[in-house]
């Protein structure tokens, strides 16, 4: 109802209408689908939720075992069981490879990073080996791919998302260098156009 009366509201004011974007996150559609004239693939959630590789079969067992897992030892065993890490150039090859149109329209999205054990403890899950020049290179590559799929946008989780590690403001590791390598790879795809 509320999507409707927004609906009516925005053409009673001359426009075409609310363009509405639903998230993908990997747990399924949205059963309003009806409603929704685009989805976007919420990055990096969305790849690790559809990953079907050895690492996410990883992940389930790691949870059906947790309670009896003694995470005091510094055993190889131990350490295996309870990571919850993908490396970032992994991943991002991952949304790399899934970057296609699929019958409706999907705006691709992009990460620097993600690290949201702060709020999940051990249910979170990290990526690793996230640098800015590895962002840089993503951003060139899933700006293509929107180019190719007609997207006008790419969504980018996120400016400053320090609860979950997906931030490209400027921190005491790197300073600005995830905005230069940001402005970087705009650039150098507006100057291949």
């Amino acid at each position: 109802e509320m999507f409707e009366l927004w609906n009516e509201m925005a053409k009673n004011e001359g426009f075409e209408g609310v363009y509405l974007i639903a998230m993908n996150t990997g747990w399924g559609f949205d059963k309003h689908k009806l409603f929704y004239d685009a989805y976007m693939n919420f990055e990096p959630i969305h790849t690790v939720m559809t990953d079907d590789s050895w690492r996410k079969q990883v992940q389930y067992v790691k949870r059906e075992h947790m309670d009896a897992i003694d995470k005091t030892k510094a055993s190889f065993k131990n350490w295996f069981w309870t990571q919850n890490a993908y490396s970032y150039p992994y991943i991002c090859k991952e949304i790399e490879r899934h970057a296609k149109c699929k019958g409706y329209k999907v705006f691709f999205g992009a990460a620097a990073g993600w690290d949201n054990t702060a709020r999940k403890d051990e249910e979170g899950f990290i990526l690793t080996r996230n640098t800015p020049k590895r962002f840089g290179k993503h951003i060139k590559k899933m700006l293509q791919k929107s180019e190719i799929a007609d997207n006008e946008f790419l969504f980018l989780n996120a400016w400053n998302e320090w609860s979950e590690g997906a931030y490209i403001e400027p921190d005491k590791k790197y300073g600005n260098r995830y905005l230069l390598e940001l402005e970087r790879a705009v650039k150098s795809y507006e100057n291949k156009k």
